[in-house]
């Protein structure tokens, strides 16, 4: 009986820790769906507009989308961008035509949605929701790099 609990104890120590390094990593428990992707996958907020939504939060959204696409950088330079594109503030506008926290050109906004909307992903379409922002302007620098981005004073 004592061994069996000893045995018990040890092996639920060992599946939190490993739980709690995968989250302190960004994992998200959950994210899988009978082998779909969850549509809240890189949800790591439920608020639309900046209030609520903290720094971690953002850079955790970045970092899970880069998970899922790989861009050139990796997850600290697409950070890096968005940093210095918006600050990390997914409300952030330009008046010359650029909004949300990869600074996405408004008139090219619709297009861009489409095309890099990733199937099964709940995604609001504006520009400045974060989570929608990030997970488009990533998925866009895996296919063609930081081209957009490459011309300005962030890269």
């Amino acid at each position: 009986m004592t061994k069996q609990l000893l045995f018990i104890s040890l092996t639920t120590t060992l599946v939190l820790a490993t739980v709690s390094m995968a989250l302190a990593d960004g994992a998200q428990i959950g994210t899988a769906v009978h082998g779909a992707i969850h549509p809240e996958t890189c949800r790591y907020s439920r608020s639309d507009g900046r209030a609520g939504w903290s720094t971690d939060e953002v850079k955790a959204t970045i970092r899970c989308a880069v998970r899922r696409w790989p861009v050139p950088g990796g997850a600290d330079f697409a950070i890096k961008v968005a940093a210095c594109e918006s600050h990390l503030d997914e409300r952030a506008y330009n008046p010359g035509g650029y909004a949300g926290l990869f600074q996405q050109a408004t008139r090219y906004w619709d297009g861009r949605f489409r095309t890099y909307q990733p199937p099964h992903f709940d995604l609001r379409p504006s520009v400045f929701n974060g989570r929608t922002n990030a997970v488009v302007s990533v998925k866009q620098a895996h296919r063609g790099g930081w081209g957009p981005w490459s011309m300005g004073v962030c890269a």
